[in-house]
């Protein structure tokens, strides 16, 4: 991930197998449950997901692994944490979960890098964008 530029992640092509959105989707959830009960588990499963995303090529969900990898690893202090935060926002452009990725990536990611007024305008935009699709909790945690 380190030799490859954002643009060729972008490129690696969308995965079409519905057991692997299915696998994606059960570690996103995983993700909710470990952040409550035992956090130390997060940036394992933040790693599996991109690493899936890496084999197999993106699905929808894809932008939120880069997202919480990079929350992942900025708690930890790695600079690149605040480059898969970017790229996350690329990947979710056009996908159902940009109000969430916005969200973990503003609130959580750029505060290191960004100015504290930007990050307010994209919570912003992060809530429109929440509230257009229908994803009320999204939505609010952009508020």
């Amino acid at each position: 991930l380190r030799k490859m530029t954002d643009d060729s992640v972008i490129a690696l092509g969308h995965c079409t197998q519905r057991r692997a959105e299915f696998v994606m989707r059960l570690y996103h959830e995983l993700n909710f449950a470990f952040f409550v009960y035992d956090p130390t588990c997060l940036l394992g499963i933040c790693f599996r997901m991109v690493s899936l995303t890496m084999e197999i090529g993106s699905t929808e969900i894809s932008a939120t692994a880069f997202a919480n990898y990079g929350i992942e690893l900025i708690a930890r202090g790695y600079s690149i944490g605040s480059r898969l935060g970017t790229l996350a926002l690329k990947l979710a452009e056009n996908s159902k979960y940009i109000s969430y990725v916005i969200a973990a990536v503003k609130q959580y990611n750029s505060w290191v890098v960004e100015p504290l007024h930007a990050i307010a305008e994209s919570h912003l935009l992060g809530f429109y964008a929440g509230k257009k699709i229908g994803d009320e909790s999204s939505s609010s945690l952009n508020y």
